[in-house]
Order: C-alpha cells, then sequence, then structure tokens
C-alpha cells in the first residue's frame, strides 16, 4: 500500500495491530480450550519439560542479549519468532511499551526469524526421526487379521 502512496491513521494501525492478534488468540483458545486443564492435569512430565524449555530459551535470549550487539526489543522479537508465538509478541510490545523503550523492533525481530523457527522444527523432527527412530518401529505391531479398516464411499439422496 505504502508504494501507492497509501498510509492510515496511526490509531488505525494500532487498533488493527490489537484487533487481528485478540482474534487470533481467541480462535487458539476456541480450538485448545476445551481440552487445556485436563492436559495439565494428565501431562505433567510433558509440561515440566515444556517449562524447562522456556525458561532455557528465555535465560539464553536474555543473557545473549547482554554478550552480543543487540538491544532488548529486537531480542524479544527474535525470540517470539523463534517460537513462533505471536500472542507473547504482543504481550512483550505491550511490556516494552509501558517500560518507555520503542517495540518497533521486536516485531521485526519477529518476522525475521518466524520463517526459520518454523523450518527448525521441521528439520529437528527430521533429524530427530533419523537419529532416534528405528526402522522396526515402523513395522505393523497386530497381524492383519485384526485390521477392519476400510474405505468406503455412500450417496445420500433426498427422496422427493
Amino acid at each position: 500500500a505504502g508504494h501507492f502512496q497509501l498510509s492510515a491513521d496511526k490509531s488505525m494501525l494500532d487498533f488493527a495491530e490489537t484487533f487481528g492478534l485478540t482474534v487470533f488468540v481467541y480462535t487458539l483458545g476456541l480450538y485448545v480450550g476445551p481440552n487445556f486443564f485436563g492436559l495439565l492435569r494428565h501431562e505433567q512430565a510433558a509440561n515440566l519439560w515444556s517449562l524447562g524449555v522456556i525458561v532455557i530459551g528465555t535465560v539464553m535470549a536474555l543473557g545473549l542479549c547482554l554478550v552480543l550487539p543487540v538491544s532488548l526489543p529486537d531480542m524479544v522479537g527474535i525470540l517470539c519468532g523463534a517460537t513462533t508465538n505471536t500472542p507473547a509478541l504482543g504481550a512483550a510490545q505491550q511490556a516494552l511499551e509501558a517500560a518507555g523503550q520503542p517495540s518497533g523492533g521486536a516485531a521485526l525481530g519477529c518476522a525475521v526469524t518466524y520463517p526459520l523457527g518454523v523450518v527448525g522444527v521441521i528439520l529437528a523432527m527430521i533429524l530427530i526421526r533419523k537419529l532416534l527412530v528405528k526402522p522396526a518401529d515402523f513395522e505393523p505391531r497386530i497381524s492383519m487379521e485384526e485390521d477392519n479398516t476400510y474405505v468406503a464411499q455412500f450417496v445420500v439422496i433426498n427422496p422427493p
């Protein structure tokens, strides 16, 4: 739109950003919400591992922020993009603005690292499969006589 010399009011841009993030989080909540608390109760080991990964990633990002010449807003955006966590980016931008720091670098860092976060997970899964999965894991564990799977086609006709 900028190429055609079109621009929007800053308050409209802020509204559109907040509205889009709200719709995204709401839709995600509708999808994940019904099973959320049940999974917290039954998958405690996996939840602790997940929490550990989040804490280690955050500590590493803050540590790299101290060592490398990367500003805090940029590093927060890089962390949110690398973990493909859009709601965290929205929360980080609000926290940065409340602290009086510019939050523009967070969105740019997220935009740069988001594709790498998606591709990195895919490559990690391929690597884990190559290193940890044995060919015997792909063999069927039940005999074919017990397999009751079939393909069917149904035609539904509404009689007059």
